[in-house]
């Protein structure tokens, strides 16, 4: 990508004061979630003694939306500046994912210099929003969690990988006679029962039963006002999800109010294809292996499964 600066904008010009960058480096704290991970934001006089510090700030967050959609995350890189041309490298997996990010970033960045304290909470949600949309246009191009896990291990290993649809979930892992392609958990070796089995959630819940294995309670429902029934029965705390292979879409957990619920419910509905109840057990996270960083129910990422909130949910 390329950037260039001209009379109507400030990008390669501008150098805050201590003031005004630790006023920054709050606001983005507050409006994008995950900034502080950031080492350029990692106090003000970082951000200070930035050669180009609203560059600096734009690859960071461009880079910050695409780490979790790329097999190989990596930061941007600059290689070139000619005049008020700037050019810039972000890898990635897709081009839609880096063009959601660098639209996002820029927008971002272009406003910074003249941000307004007495509009920070609308900026604030302003951004937030844009930066979730990034994010959920990127994820929309990437691999699903499960498979992008699998092949992330598979490229610490050296094992070749090869994208078997511009935009499928299908992956070939290795060649010739050991090749094995996957899609989520599944694989090429996985029968036609067992798959049968994992898209009907209630179905597998009724065989684990019969064999002893304890299991939360899951109950199906066609209908938001079933849905509800089902929840009073069951009493909170709760587990909302859509009653499809959808593989950590639509989820809600820990829900312990009729306000989580409500909300929960409209997000599973909204996939179309009913609801799933059941009840939620508190749980301790786990590293995931081949994965630096997961997202957990919260909607905030941590390294290596290290929440900074105490207790947090499987």
């Amino acid at each position: 990508m390329s950037i260039s600066d001209d009379e109507t904008t400030t990008l390669f010009d501008w150098k805050p004061d201590r003031e005004e960058a630790a006023y920054l480096i709050e606001f983005l704290g507050k409006s994008i979630p995950f900034s502080a991970d950031t080492q350029l934001l990692s106090s003000p006089e970082t951000l200070c003694e930035a050669r180009l510090p609203l560059v600096a700030l734009f690859s960071s967050i461009a880079s910050l939306c695409v780490r979790d959609y790329c097999l190989q995350p990596a930061p941007v890189q600059l290689f070139g500046r000619k005049n008020n041309r700037i050019s810039l490298f972000l890898a990635c997996d897709h081009a839609a994912i880096g063009s959601s990010a660098c639209e996002f970033s820029l927008a971002l960045v272009n406003a910074i210099p003249a941000l307004d304290r007495r509009k920070q909470d609308q900026m604030g949600s302003h951004f937030k929003k844009g930066f979730q949309k990034a994010r959920s246009l990127a994820g929309n191009h990437a691999l699903d969690h499960s498979t992008r896990i699998l092949v992330r291990a598979a490229i610490q290993q050296g094992i070749p990988h090869y994208r078997m649809t511009g935009k499928g979930e299908i992956v070939q892992l290795g060649q010739g006679v050991f090749r094995k392609r996957i899609s989520g958990v599944l694989t090429d070796d996985t029968s036609g029962v067992v798959t049968r089995l994992q898209e009907n959630k209630p179905l597998a819940m009724q065989i684990l039963t019969r064999n002893k294995l304890p299991v939360a309670g899951v109950q199906a429902a066609p209908s938001i006002e079933q849905a509800k029934k089902i929840a009073r029965e069951m009493g909170f705390p709760l587990v909302v999800r859509p009653n499809a292979e959808i593989v950590g879409k639509g989820v809600t957990l820990n829900i312990n109010s009729q306000g989580e619920l409500d909300s929960a419910l409209e997000t599973a509905a909204s996939f179309g294809h009913g609801l799933l109840v059941e009840r939620y057990i508190q749980g301790s996270d786990l590293p995931t292996a081949g994965s630096e960083w997961i997202t957990c129910c919260c909607n905030h990422e941590r390294e290596a499964g290290r929440c900074n909130r105490r207790n947090s949910p499987a």
